[in-house]
């Protein structure tokens, strides 16, 4: 995985309208937007498509930012800028591993990979 996390501490849930979180150490991310992606575009494999990729980068980044602070403000601003600038050099290499160019990825799906997703 790209942020070492413990799987042990991740749950998927599916809930449509739901937020993902991250509560008491764990992170609970709702797969309902995945499923949302894959009957909008037709998909038959959610592993080849880069959106599902960069969605949990997104969440990762924004969640895991809350590990330091609970609240949004400047510096849950400043460690989800840290875990980018710590972890995209290693989700590009995963993207790359999956056979998706990066800076295509980066073109289609940039609100997920610079901005906070919940």
């Amino acid at each position: 995985g790209v942020f070492g996390y413990d799987p042990a501490k991740v749950t998927l849930f599916y809930e449509p309208g739901s937020v993902s979180r991250f509560v008491r150490q764990k992170l609970f991310f709702n797969l309902h937007p995945v499923e949302a992606r894959r009957d909008a575009e037709g998909l038959g494999d959610v592993r080849k498509d880069a959106f599902v990729y960069c969605y949990f980068y997104g969440l990762c980044v924004h969640k895991l930012a809350h590990f330091f602070d609970v609240v949004h403000g400047s510096r849950h601003d400043f460690f989800m800028t840290e875990y980018r600038c710590n972890y995209t050099l290693a989700f590009i290499s995963l993207l790359a591993r999956r056979g998706f160019d990066a800076a295509e990825v980066e073109r289609r799906f940039a609100d997920l990979v610079h901005r906070e997703v919940n």
